[in-house]
């Protein structure tokens, strides 16, 4: 009766451990921290609305200070969180998507952040590694679309 009683406890108590532990593990922590001096390096922009895969490249010295303070203003509200499965190693090139990779330096390191009108390819990796599930992927991705559209309209780029 006794021994049974103390495996209920030690169960119980493994179980409250694990709780705890995952909640540690998954809180939502900021994407930036200004402390860190972010700065965008360049954007990725892969799409398709034609029938075929297009890509091109913004480097930081073709977009405006206000171009990427927007961007980085809308990031550093952004969330995530630790993830057990790994991301996605590609993502498919169908009719009518948008995908945005963009890249940002720090004071230590490199931050990727992986955007898609299909929110199951949003991802974040800090230095190649380390992938992170991005909160509210789908709000980040609309509030960044229509900065980058912008600028790609005003070079005659069209993703829609």
């Amino acid at each position: 009766m006794k021994i049974k009683l103390t495996k209920k406890r030690i169960c119980l108590f493994v179980i409250i451990v694990l709780v705890i532990s995952s909640f540690v593990y998954f809180k939502a922590q900021p994407l930036l921290d200004i402390k860190d001096e972010p700065e965008i390096r360049f954007i990725n922009v892969d799409y398709n609305t034609t029938g075929k895969s297009q890509d091109i490249t913004i480097h930081r010295e073709d977009m405006t200070d206000e171009m990427n303070e927007d961007i980085l203003s809308v990031l550093y509200n952004a969330k995530i969180r630790n993830k057990i499965l790994p991301s996605f190693n590609s993502y498919p090139h169908y009719e009518g998507y948008v995908y945005f990779t963009i890249v940002i330096e720090k004071k230590v390191g490199t931050t990727f952040v992986q955007l898609c009108n299909d929110t199951q390819y949003a991802t974040v990796y800090f230095n190649g590694k380390d992938h992170h599930h991005l909160d509210d992927a789908k709000g980040v991705y609309e509030a960044i679309y229509p900065i980058i559209y912008d600028y790609l309209s005003s070079k005659d780029i069209q993703l829609k």
